[in-house]
């Protein structure tokens, strides 16, 4: 496997098929599926570990399962065996047409952390301008656009208007750091 890791591009996993948040009272789950691999990133207190994970030629990555990691250590483990889910400004430039506007992801992202939405990727978000986000929200897509430079209209439905059905103890910034590392708005078809 670290024979194949040099010689392949590090953006064979992009763009994203598809994205999960759930959220948990003791944990919050990341479920990235890629053409390749499919893994499922936990969080507890500030530590991740990989629960689950499909491709057999990333049957090395099995070590990782279940063992609490800092992001960063988590990252590097996941690049030594091939398995590039961070992009770079490469691959950013490369995927340009998926590209949203950065303050209105990261408005996005600090709105499903602080509010606990479980959300889901969906594929209308390519499809939409640069000042659009669409994500799934209760299994309808929603939507979240800029009306202004630094004001945004969202439109989650009844979801953005629940309240939280638990208070995670996982702390919301662990989750954002995470989402502005892995940024699967950009990239996600």
């Amino acid at each position: 496997m670290g024979y194949v890791s040099l010689f392949q591009h590090n953006d064979f996993h992009y763009p994203y098929k598809s994205w999960q948040i759930s959220f948990g009272k003791e944990k919050i789950s990341f479920k990235l599926h890629t053409n390749v691999v499919e893994l499922a990133f936990v969080i507890e207190d500030s530590y991740f570990y990989l629960d689950t994970l499909t491709g057999d030629e990333f049957s090395k990555l099995r070590n990782l399962h279940q063992r609490k990691m800092s992001l960063s250590e988590l990252v590097m483990k996941l690049e030594k065996h091939g398995v590039h889910i961070i992009p770079n400004k490469d691959i950013i430039k490369k995927h340009r047409d998926t590209k949203k506007d950065l303050d209105l992801e990261i408005f996005t992202y600090r709105l499903i952390c602080l509010n606990q939405i479980d959300c889901e990727s969906c594929r209308m978000n390519a499809t939409v301008s640069v000042e659009t986000v669409v994500l799934t929200v209760d299994g309808a897509p929603r939507n979240i656009t800029t009306k202004s430079p630094g004001k945004y209209v969202v439109n989650f439905g009844e979801a953005g208007k629940k309240s939280k059905l638990h208070e995670s103890i996982v702390t919301p910034a662990t989750l954002f750091q995470f989402l502005m590392v892995t940024r699967p708005l950009i990239v996600t078809k």
